[in-house]
């Protein structure tokens, strides 16, 4: 007999995340949620439904205890919710923000490729803010994702690019040298705390 669905959500303690788990506990899934800390802490929007869900620890800038979590729950889906929610802190903190907000992406989506590809996973995002989602596809043996030795990179569109990257250098993160002038904008690339390469693209006007 197969087991019900299950899911993972990150963010459950957010307002988001509270109302997709009584979705998914209404569908008769299995609902566990990822928490920063000890378990007995708030689960704030979700605190009503404490003795609904499992709980499991993950920290969004500790890679390793986001793997380490889909490892032990398995789920056949995870929808991940989490990020930065203070947003002054983010300003101040621009390498920490983006490790936290990529790093975590990026551990959840290869664990689930190596875990189970049929895994469904679910980035949030904001298609308002940064514009929908494109993907462009690389020959295997491509340099371009160099010195990173992860066989993907992200890009993330920034209005000034050149505030930005000086942001990330202050903020200790590696920063490339070189300054792509294309026709489609400018492009600047550095390198998050798990090695991840970063690419900023600042269109043209």
């Amino acid at each position: 007999m197969s087991r019900a669905r299950s899911a993972l959500i990150t963010g459950l303690t957010g307002q988001d995340g509270s109302f997709l788990a009584e979705l998914l506990l209404e569908e008769g899934y299995q609902v566990t949620g990822m928490v920063r800390g000890a378990p007995q802490r708030s689960l704030g929007s979700s605190e009503h439904l404490r003795e609904r869900v499992a709980l499991v620890s993950g920290d969004l800038l500790q890679p390793a205890t986001l793997r380490a979590a889909l490892e032990q729950v398995r789920p056949h889906e995870v929808y991940h919710l989490a990020g930065p929610a203070f947003v002054p802190e983010s300003w101040e903190r621009p390498a920490e923000t983006l490790s936290a907000i990529t790093g975590s992406a990026v551990a959840i989506l290869e664990t689930a490729r190596v875990l189970d590809q049929g895994m469904r996973v679910f980035l949030s995002s904001s298609g308002a803010m940064f514009g929908d989602t494109a993907w462009s596809i690389f020959p295997d043996k491509t340099r371009y994702f160099d010195p990173s030795t992860k066989p993907y990179m992200i890009n993330y569109r920034v209005r000034d690019l050149d505030a930005m990257l000086d942001q990330l250098r202050r903020a200790g993160a590696t920063v490339d040298a070189k300054i792509d002038e294309t026709d489609y904008g400018r492009f600047g690339w550095a390198i998050d705390p798990e090695g991840n390469r970063i690419e900023l693209w600042e269109p043209k006007p």
